[in-house]
């Protein structure tokens, strides 16, 4: 599969999330990095990162986080097949 993006607006949107996410969780920090281009099955595609004095605002910030970067940031990612077709799908596809 090859995802597809527009880099410096998902970067933006990706620093207005994690601003979000500060104030919605008790965080201190947090990263998310999205893929962009060729990647084969099973690589991993978004990595979230967050810091937190209590597991449970990390792990509910984490969860937020991806999900909001699957609905909000422009990627869209194309699947190719073994038939040689392939399918267009958006972020949250």
């Amino acid at each position: 599969m090859t995802y597809y993006g527009y880099e410096d607006l998902a970067i933006n949107q990706g620093r207005a999330i994690i601003e979000e996410a500060k104030k919605r969780f008790e965080i201190t920090h947090a990263i998310a990095i999205h893929r962009i281009g060729a990647l084969e099955i099973g690589d991993v595609a978004i990595w979230v990162g967050v810091v937190s004095a209590h597991r449970y605002p990390a792990f509910d910030a984490c969860r937020w986080i991806l999900d909001t970067i699957k609905a909000d940031i422009p990627v869209w990612k194309q699947e190719y097949y073994q038939d040689d077709s392939s399918k267009w799908l958006s972020n949250n596809g």
